[in-house]
């Protein structure tokens, strides 16, 4: 989806972030990323693959889970140290908390990539 420029205020909603960050970035310390109740390529949430799909977007990295996906154009993404991703603590707060097991996961996986 193309990106809005700075001054937009009208047109699609995709993207919309990508001007902040590139406008605001050096002045940003964390991305707090909502990482449960979002559609991210209709994987289940809670999931190591979800989770992968998510931080991979955020990076502007789309994941071969996301279909036709591509990086967005003249953007390198969030720096990965500045990402902190928010889920589910307790299945009583949602059915998407994940298991421990798919945490530990995904920072073996964090720590690979």
């Amino acid at each position: 989806q193309p990106v809005p420029s700075v001054n937009s205020t009208s047109g699609t909603y995709w993207n919309f972030w990508v001007p902040i960050v590139q406008a605001a970035d050096s002045s940003i310390d964390l991305y707090h990323v909502m990482a449960y109740d979002n559609w991210y390529d209709g994987l289940a949430e809670g999931s190591l693959n979800y989770f992968q799909d998510v931080y991979l977007n955020w990076v502007n990295k789309p994941s071969s889970y996301c279909v036709g996906c591509a990086p967005i154009a003249n953007f390198t993404g969030v720096n990965a140290s500045k990402l902190v991703m928010g889920v589910m603590a307790s299945n009583s707060a949602g059915s998407t908390a994940p298991t421990g097991q798919v945490i530990d996961q995904f920072q073996a996986w964090l720590k690979q990539n």
